[in-house]
């Protein structure tokens, strides 16, 4: 009987052992059950709402200002090229107005450049403005363009101009709406 005693203690400890086994994993499940619910699920806290909406309005008002930026800049830099290339378009049809008594009752002059000296074709200073203003007129039909300065020595022209154009995207906070370019361009006539 005292065996018989002993005996069912012994199993009676280890039913006691791996009970208290079994509901230690199943502890352990059910914290990693909940773990993984937590990661897959995440419960938002009242102080975590809406932080990631100041960020995009920031990152918003950041890349739209850049972009209004370079496509001013760039239109500006676009106009201006514009403007250059008119006024040597229109100096390179006004070097063509020959100065005929000068050209084919006198020597062509020869002028000294550094080490080379160009010979030069004489230029109707007359004809030459008003053809200048005439290809000007004709070629500026997006905005008017301004002739400032009209200079003709003979031999050279020279053109100082300048054109008043609108942004394509306006800035209320600066007060801009509009640019103004002003360019100087020259031309020589020279025998080739």
């Amino acid at each position: 009987m005292l065996v018989r005693k002993l005996h069912s203690k012994a199993i009676k400890g280890q039913g006691n052992q791996s009970k208290a086994n079994q509901s230690k994993a199943n502890q352990s499940k059910a914290n990693q059950s909940k773990a993984n619910q937590s990661l897959i699920k995440r419960e938002p806290r009242s102080d975590d709402e809406g932080s990631i909406t100041p960020l995009i309005v920031l990152y918003f008002i950041v890349i739209m200002s850049s972009i209004f930026f370079i496509a001013n800049v760039a239109s500006m830099y676009i106009a201006r090229r514009e403007l250059i290339t008119m006024a040597e378009a229109a100096l390179s049809r006004a070097a063509q107005e020959l100065d005929e008594s000068r050209y084919y009752y006198s020597l062509p002059s020869i002028v000294s450049a550094g080490d080379s000296q160009e010979r030069t074709i004489p230029i109707n200073c007359n004809d030459a403005s008003t053809t200048f203003s005439r290809e000007i007129a004709a070629m500026s039909f997006q905005a008017e363009i301004e002739i400032s300065k009209f200079e003709c020595d003979g031999e050279n022209l020279s053109a100082s101009l300048s054109e008043s154009s609108r942004l394509p995207f306006e800035l209320p906070i600066f007060n801009t709406r509009e640019f103004t370019n002003h360019v100087r361009v020259s031309v020589r006539s020279i025998y080739l």
